[in-house]
């Protein structure tokens, strides 16, 4: 960990004891609150990663590299 979060740390912990039970319960939530927050962003971007065997169009893509799908693409696209 870095320096500053150590303190950052400390900081709070001292924010906290100063703090109402009230509040202290306040805060915990805060903190359920950005966890859930951020295992929620993961498991949005882990759904999103691609996966060929799952995906039928990504399956046919790979069936695009062959003959005579791509003889000679690049020439009838770009006139090269």
């Amino acid at each position: 960990m870095k320096m500053d979060t150590l303190q950052d740390i400390e900081q709070i912990n001292k924010g906290l004891l100063k703090l109402p039970l009230n509040k202290v319960k306040e805060v915990l939530d805060f903190v359920e609150f950005l966890q859930f927050k951020g295992h929620k962003l993961e498991m949005a971007l882990e759904s999103r990663r691609l996966d060929p065997m799952a995906d039928p169009i990504l399956k046919l893509m790979g069936m695009l590299n062959i003959e005579p799908f791509a003889d000679d693409i690049d020439r009838e696209l770009y006139g090269e």
